[in-house]
Formats: structure tokens, C-alpha cells, sequence
């Protein structure tokens, strides 16, 4: 019984992993689990990514209603992942061509521009 509370799937492990750790743990308890309390204690047992898209799907009617749930939300998010990596690859060429952002001066009241919001250094420096 220890071993069912305990279990979470990880972050990075695969579904098709968890499920296996999932009916070895099941297996292991004497008495067969109801069709109810398996498929509220699996969801549970999901990191929060698969969670919250299974949620999103609808809600289970059934344990087999819940693995095909699961396994749509997984490729969901392998899915989401390819498209992390391809927007991470266009986001690291785009910030390599902007501008960099100059440093905000630091004087309180700068007799150069008679501002407290600067947004260079190098004016302050020389009026001092």
C-alpha cells in the first residue's frame, strides 16, 4: 500500500515506464483496486504536465477511457516539446541581432539630463 502512495511519475520518464511501475505496484497490493479509486489514484500519480492535459481533454469514464486520455496527452506533449526546440532555436538567432540594452545610471539627480529615470551611464560620469 506504501508503494501506491508514494508513486509519482517523473518528469522526464516516459508514460509507457510509468504504467509499467504502475501495474507492478498494483499487482503487489492483495486486494483488486475499484474501477473508481485505480483510475482518481493513476491521475494523481501523473506529473503535472500529463495532469493538466488530460484535464483538459475531458473527464474519464473508465481506467481504459483514462490510458487512451493519457496516451493522447503524452504525444501532446512530445509535440509541445519540438515546438519549445524549434522556437528556442529561432528566439536564440533573433536575440543575437538586437541591440543590447544600455545600462541605467545610478545618480540620484543627474545634471545632465535632469532626470531621475536614466538610461545611460556615461553622461554622469562626465559631469561630475
Amino acid at each position: 500500500m506504501e508503494t501506491l502512495l508514494n508513486l509519482r511519475q517523473g518528469k522526464n520518464e516516459s508514460l509507457q515506464s510509468f504504467i509499467e511501475t504502475w501495474r507492478k505496484a498494483v499487482a503487489a497490493y492483495p486486494e483488486p483496486l475499484e474501477e473508481k479509486l485505480r483510475t482518481v489514484w493513476f491521475m494523481q500519480c501523473l506529473n503535472g504536465v500529463m495532469k493538466a492535459n488530460v484535464f483538459a481533454q475531458e473527464s474519464p469514464s473508465s481506467f481504459n477511457h483514462l490510458m487512451e486520455m493519457a496516451k493522447k496527452a503524452e504525444l501532446a506533449v512530445d509535440a509541445g516539446k519540438d515546438d519549445q526546440k524549434i522556437e528556442s532555436i529561432g528566439t536564440d538567432r533573433d536575440s543575437k541581432t538586437k541591440k543590447k540594452r544600455r545600462p541605467r545610471c545610478s545618480a540620484p539627480d543627474c545634471r545632465t539630463c535632469h532626470s531621475k529615470l536614466h538610461i545611460t551611464t556615461l553622461h554622469h560620469d562626465i559631469s561630475k
